[in-house]
């Protein structure tokens, strides 16, 4: 019998550079057990676009969509170094057991089009952040943890304007408040454990 998947693993970009990451990631796998779903950032990728927008002014929504597809590569690359991993890039949950990286434009396509009063704005105010929370959401995945490089560790009771600084981009705030949301979101410094 295949286990419901209900847990996303959100990997912030600042940790792509970290040689720990692999190995801290699958152990927090292991504890949290399988099936898991794990979304990667953007990190300097993105960064480099964001750059690339100030000088070439590409707009909003190309820049949005320019991010997007970047976060597909970096799964895919992700994927290749942790053979043990399923690339996922549908728009639907995977079934089976193991673990998935997601690769999310496909997602957020379908997610714009068939959803539009829930989907991201397409704006650099959104991030890899809330493509998790939005993901979990429609997919109906309770537990979201966002691993980040700062030490820092909030739960989702503990979430609000202060609290995020720093943590979250300004659009997560309204997303956990849709219907369906995961009820279990933690903000967690993967290099401190």
């Amino acid at each position: 019998m295949k286990k419901k998947l209900d847990s996303l693993f959100k990997v912030g970009g600042s940790l792509l550079g970290w040689p720990g990451l692999i190995p801290a990631l699958k152990a927090q796998i292991k504890s949290a057990g399988q099936p898991t779903l794990v979304l990667f950032g953007g990190g300097v990728m993105v960064d480099l676009l964001r750059d690339w927008d100030s000088e070439y002014h590409f707009g909003e929504n190309a820049s949005h969509w320019l991010a997007i597809d970047a976060l597909d590569l970096i799964a895919r690359a992700m994927a290749s170094a942790t053979p043990d991993w399923q690339l996922w890039g549908e728009p639907h949950p995977p079934v089976g057991d193991g673990v998935f990286v997601i690769a999310p434009a496909t997602f957020c396509r379908w997610d714009a089009s068939q959803n539009p009063a829930y989907c991201l704005p397409e704006s650099w105010m959104a991030t890899s952040d809330s493509i998790a929370l939005r993901m979990a959401t429609a997919w109906g995945i309770g537990t979201l943890t966002l691993f980040k490089s700062t030490g820092r560790e909030v739960d989702f009771e503990d979430f609000g304007p202060e609290s995020w600084k720093g943590l979250v981009d300004p659009v997560f705030g309204s997303l956990a408040g849709q219907p369906g949301a995961p009820r279990n979101i933690r903000a967690v410094g993967l290099m401190a454990g």
